[in-house]
C-alpha cells in the first residue's frame, strides 16, 4: 500500500473576487500580515492577478494612488475597492450579475514578495 498523507494546511492560497473586494483565505493572507499596503496589478501576458506586498519602508518607491490598504483578520485578508474590482473584472470579463463570487488558486512568489493569482484555475 502506498499512502500519501495530506498536510493540515494546503500550500495553495485561495483568492475570491467579490463585487466590492478581494478576499484572501488564511493561508494567502498570512503573507501580508506585516504589510503596510499592497500593489495590485494584472499580468497582461498571463492574465494573472498580482498582489505585491509593500512595507512601510518601500512606500516611497510606489505611486501612492496605486497602493491599496489590506485588512488582515485572524482567518482572512481583504482588499476593498469598487474601482479596483471594476478594473479587474473588465480585464477578466467577470460578470457579478451572473455570479456573486469568483474563486481562484494563488501561490506566493518569495523572490518578488508577491501573490500570483491564477485566473485560469478557478474553483
Amino acid at each position: 500500500m502506498k499512502i500519501e498523507w495530506i498536510t493540515k494546511n494546503s500550500s495553495l492560497g485561495a483568492v475570491t473576487l467579490y463585487e466590492n473586494n478581494i478576499t484572501l483565505n488564511k493561508h494567502a493572507a498570512n503573507y501580508f500580515k506585516d504589510a503596510y499596503a499592497v500593489a495590485v496589478g494584472i499580468d497582461r501576458d498571463s492574465g494573472n492577478i498580482i498582489i505585491q506586498k509593500v512595507s512601510k519602508d518601500e512606500v516611497d518607491n510606489h505611486d501612492a494612488a496605486r497602493l491599496h490598504r489590506i485588512a488582515i483578520k485572524p482567518s482572512y485578508g481583504r482588499i476593498s475597492g469598487k474601482h479596483l474590482i471594476t478594473e479587474i473584472s473588465d480585464h477578466l470579463t467577470l460578470d457579478f450579475k451572473d455570479k456573486t463570487a469568483y474563486k481562484f488558486s494563488a501561490l506566493w512568489n518569495t523572490g518578488n514578495r508577491m501573490l500570483i493569482v491564477n485566473t485560469k484555475e478557478g474553483y
